[in-house]
């Protein structure tokens, strides 16, 4: 929305003299020479109202030179820093200091702001009588807002690696309590397919990590982390360990909280894992859904299927405890076990919301 000129003040801003000492024709080519447009060259008299403007000022504020012309050179200034006396104050410092620099917001003739890098110069005369300021100014909006940008990207790129190195600690914890309720079985029934088991486990974590870490470092989001990409890459790990079976993987993208992502890393392991043992023979269906604000990760085999009454509570299966403890406290949702009515198999689908960390 454009804003409007502020009103002449005959008193404080007359119109310029000729005889001003910043309009003799030395001074003027000085401050409006022609060839300079990066720079906006403001001539102002002792009140501070504008009596020169080269073309630099026209194509940087959007003002032409007749509307600038005798009006009071806050009319650049934003509202808060006229409301401040920031105007006042830098002709004062200015006058005292004989130079000032400064940097702030302006104001363009469409009202849209502008950052800009300058100085405000006392001018006197060969006798050392003050005549008027000299304002130089230069747009450098593009440059503050690349160091805003860059600002808000470190504050990201902090809370990102704080959060990675938290999840990592959490991944470790994990760890060590599958290791810990391995252990808690008779020594004489651990078997070597239990520490494949966590090998596992660690390799899929990793793999997570290795994701978060890249987005951190790319784009100081390892909060979240894509599902398409981390699933993507621990089916292809899985598939290294499931011989000539195939794995397959249709994955709908959105972005998941890392603790979700990796509460939904150790649940696929284990129940691809399930589905390789138990199935033995036939490929692997891997799908990943959003509905309605809920994500649905499905697990099915081309093997024989739930027996009768199946119920993974009653079942004296480490693995299935860690998918139900993950999908309930980690992801707040619930599991289903289910025979395939299609074909034979059996399927298992994790539902959980979308929404919550």
């Amino acid at each position: 929305m454009s804003e409007a000129l502020p009103e002449k003040h005959p008193a404080a801003c007359p119109s310029p003299s000729a005889s001003h000492p910043l309009l003799d024709t030395e001074t003027r080519l000085r401050l409006i020479e022609e060839n300079v447009t990066d720079y906006a060259i403001i001539g102002l008299d002792e009140n501070g109202c504008i009596v020169s403007w080269n073309p630099g000022a026209a194509r940087i504020t959007g003002y032409a030179e007749e509307e600038a012309i005798g009006q009071p050179i806050s009319m650049l200034f934003t509202p808060e820093d006229r409301q401040a006396g920031v105007v006042e104050r830098k002709l004062r410092q200015a006058l005292q200091a004989g130079r000032v620099e400064e940097e702030h917001w302006h104001l363009r003739k469409d009202g849209s702001r502008f950052w800009i890098s300058g100085t405000i110069t006392a001018l006197r005369d060969e006798a050392g009588q003050f005549y008027g300021y000299a304002k130089i100014l230069r747009d450098l909006t593009e440059r503050k807002h690349q160091e805003q940008y860059i600002l808000h990207l470190n504050e990201r790129l902090q809370r990102a690696m704080t959060e990675t190195h938290h999840r990592a600690k959490n991944s470790l914890q994990q760890v060590a309590s599958l290791v810990d309720m391995r252990l808690q079985e008779p020594p004489e029934t651990l078997r070597s397919e239990d520490f494949r088991r966590i090998a596992d486990y660690i390799r899929a974590l990793a793999a997570l990590h290795d994701l978060l870490t890249y987005e951190s470092q790319a784009y100081a989001q390892a909060e979240t982390v894509s599902s398409r990409e981390w699933i993507e890459e621990l089916v292809t790990l899985l598939e290294q360990t499931s011989g000539e079976r195939r794995i397959h993987c249709q994955v709908q993208p959105v972005r998941l909280p890392a603790r979700k992502a990796s509460a939904l890393a150790l649940i696929l392991n284990e129940l691809v894992s399930n589905a390789l043992k138990h199935s033995q023979e036939g490929d692997i269906q891997v799908t990943f859904a959003v509905q309605a604000g809920m994500g649905l990760l499905r697990v099915c085999d081309e093997g024989p299927g739930f027996p009768e009454g199946f119920h993974a509570d009653h079942q004296a299966n480490v693995g299935l405890g860690l998918v139900e403890t993950l999908a309930h406290s980690d992801l707040g949702g619930q599991t289903l076990y289910a025979n395939r009515e299609e074909h034979t198999g059996a399927c298992v689908t994790v539902t959980f919301p979308l929404t919550s960390g």
